[in-house]
């Protein structure tokens, strides 16, 4: 019997689900003012939930984790953890495309249970942040955005993000900025389509500035809930693809969408109430 939470005769010291909470409670020290691509990628590749304290911290390298088990990415709050991408921001190939395919995730997290990222912030500032890539989706395009922020993968799984602040820039028509900016999808819930779909996606209280495509992305999902979030510098608010359950959006702000506020295609009920654009009262929809 091969067991790293059992005695040397192999009777267990604890259960399966309190080893999972004890595994996942552990955490790195991280330092505020380094790059902590590593040390993050590392504790997410062991499973770990993860705790930044306040303080500036940076990523180098995409982050794309498989196996996950699910847990927690939590900082002291979203004015005092930032996570920014550091400029010339590597991408890996992506496996089974032509060499120099490849997406910009900052956390790209194909999981096999539900992850909650809350109380932190992650910027990305000028005209390149990213190497220059061919993006494998719509055919291929050359990028030199950050595509996706957080993105998490997966089937019959949730993500929850809370007091969260993604802050891209618009820099024009520069070569490689997707519509303009310099961050393609902040946030993306997807399944693997069916009967594999993703479950829910929350998105409460966050401020999300600057996205060349959707700033808030749910496709092969079940149910999704967004309120209280502040969406700006956008083409496209929420974007809603193919997923059967209730669609929530309540309470939100947005402002200089350029395309629609919300695209949907092939989506379930949904209630869009009390939602603001440009200052004005947007109609209810609720079917």
């Amino acid at each position: 019997m091969v067991c790293s939470h059992c005695t040397k005769e192999g009777s267990a010291l604890v259960s399966e689900d309190e080893f999972l909470m004890l595994k996942q409670a552990k955490t790195s020290n991280y330092i505020p003012g380094i790059d902590i691509t590593e040390q993050l990628r590392s504790d997410l590749e062991k499973g770990l939930s993860v705790t930044l304290p306040d303080g500036h911290f940076y990523l180098s390298e995409s982050i794309c984790i498989y196996g996950y088990p699910g847990g927690t990415i939590k900082g002291a709050g979203k004015d005092a953890t930032i996570i920014e991408a550091s400029p010339g921001f590597k991408v890996p190939e992506t496996p089974g495309f032509p060499p120099g395919y490849g997406i910009s995730s900052m956390l790209e997290i194909h999981a096999e249970g539900d992850l909650t990222c809350k109380a932190f912030s992650i910027l990305v500032e000028g005209d390149h942040p990213a190497e220059g890539h061919t993006n494998p989706f719509y055919g291929g395009y050359y990028s030199t955005n950050i595509d996706n922020v957080i993105t998490l993968l997966g089937d019959g799984i949730s993500l929850e993000c809370k007091d969260l602040r993604i802050k891209g820039e618009y820099v024009g028509d520069v070569e490689g900025a997707y519509n303009g900016y310099n961050v393609t999808w902040p946030i993306i819930g997807t399944g693997y389509g069916e009967p594999g779909l993703f479950n829910h996606l929350s998105v409460k209280n966050c401020v999300i500035e600057g996205a060349g495509g959707a700033a808030i992305d749910l496709w092969m999902g079940t149910t999704a809930e967004l309120k209280d979030n502040v969406i700006s510098n956008a083409d496209v608010g929420v974007m809603l693809l193919e997923n059967p359950g209730m669609q929530t959006v309540k309470d939100c702000h947005f402002s200089n969408i350029s395309s629609s506020v919300f695209f949907m295609w092939n989506i379930g009920p949904h209630c869009f109430k009390d939602n603001l654009e440009d200052g004005f009262p947007m109609p209810d929809d609720c079917q």
